[in-house]
């Protein structure tokens, strides 16, 4: 369950950015290929990188780090928390909003096709429009820990964090590359 406010009060809380590097195709969520495929916004028409991406792209990012370190997959259940009815829940260390773009950047509509590999030919009903946002934008949100200063779970969401090196969809296309820093 979300923390109430006074909750998030009495947690640390640390404004982190997002500068894209490349353009990005973050999509909605929202299911058909229509919505999906659009910019995501809040209520004030604002582009957003919704909290829920960035907490999974953090897992992902922990899992590369914490493979080395051997950390194991009781760090991730520590820093993000977990809801299983065959389990009992754990709580996250973390607790995040959604990014926010800092200025209202022009988007741009990108249209693709697939292109079959053995006939060069494109393939049939792959042709799909998306909204792209520019590089260079900037997203801000914040992070509320409750993680120990200096502890494994703290330095264990940090790194997730600043180890993020794409946003949206395509990312493994180059689309949505960033930088990820802590705002001063």
């Amino acid at each position: 369950s979300w923390p109430l406010k006074g909750d998030l009060l009495a947690m640390d809380s640390y404004t982190y950015r997002i500068r894209l590097t490349s353009d990005a195709e973050p999509g909605t969520g929202l299911g058909s290929d229509v919505i999906d495929n659009l910019a995501p916004r809040d209520h004030w028409r604002k582009l957003v990188i919704r909290a829920s991406h960035v907490k999974g792209l953090m897992r992902d990012a922990l899992r590369e780090i914490a493979g080395p370190l051997e950390w194991g997959r009781a760090i991730e259940t520590r820093v993000f928390g977990q809801r299983d009815e065959e389990r009992p829940s754990v709580e996250s260390v973390v607790r995040l909003t959604d990014a926010v773009a800092t200025d209202s950047p022009s988007t741009s509509l990108i249209t693709r096709t697939a292109v079959g590999p053995a006939s060069g030919v494109a393939q049939d009903k792959s042709l799909r429009t998306t909204e792209a946002i520019p590089v260079g934008t900037i997203f801000e949100g914040e992070v509320y820990s409750s993680a120990d200063s200096n502890s494994v779970e703290d330095l264990a969401w940090r790194l997730s964090l600043l180890a993020i090196p794409a946003v949206g969809a395509s990312r493994t296309r180059g689309c949505g590359a960033c930088i990820v820093d802590r705002k001063s």
